[in-house]
Parts: C-alpha cells; structure tokens; sequence
C-alpha cells in the first residue's frame, strides 16, 4: 500500500495539519485541522501546538495519528505515514532542528534546541 502523508505547518498564530492519501495513482486530501502555534508563553515549544493538531486531525479522520507519527524507531505500524514539517511562521520561530533517528540526533537535537 502507498504510504499516506502527514504534513503540519507552523504558522505564527497557527499550526495546520494535513492529511493526504493514496487514492488510485493518486493523491487526494482525506483530512485537515488546526490549532493554536505554541511558541510563545505560556508553553514556548511548537511540538505542544503540533501534537494538538495531529490529535484533532485524527478525530476528523478517524484513526490514530499521533502514536503513528511520533512512534520510536524500530517500533511498528499499523500503516506507513511520512511526515513532512514547514513554517511558515513570519519572526517567531528562531531555531529549526532536524533529526535521522529518534534515538540518537533527534535527542541530540532537541537538547541543543531546549537546553
């Protein structure tokens, strides 16, 4: 089976999420929802708005985001999902980091990142 698309945007104010599935040879929006971008205080870490959406994403289409997106590697699924991130977030975000794996950058990565 062709994998599905998950995609967030962090904007200034919000964060939007899509989902985007194979429909014969090719793709169709299944889903889309927002919330609220948590840059600033009180949360000041965009993952808190980035899961809210996903979780609202999943209500709307009915299956579990979330523990899919943000599985450990090595972990299974239920279905593949690649995830793709932008911002489109004018002044408020002043640090990106990116990870290959869970374990080992992606911890290295946010420690750098949230100290």
């Amino acid at each position: 089976m062709p994998p599905a698309y998950v995609i967030t945007d962090v904007g200034s104010t919000t964060t939007k999420a899509l989902l985007i599935g194979p429909e014969g040879k090719e793709a169709r929006l299944i889903g889309r929802a927002e919330a609220p971008t948590t840059v600033e205080k009180p949360f000041e870490d965009v993952t808190v708005g980035v899961r809210s959406a996903l979780r609202k994403l999943a209500e709307i289409v009915g299956c579990e985001l979330v523990s899919e997106v943000c599985r450990k590697a090595g972990e299974g699924a239920r279905r593949q999902y690649r995830y793709l991130s932008t911002s489109s977030a004018g002044g408020g975000l002043q640090i990106l980091v990116y990870g290959l794996t869970k374990s080992v950058t992606a911890d290295s990565a946010r420690r750098a990142a949230l100290g």
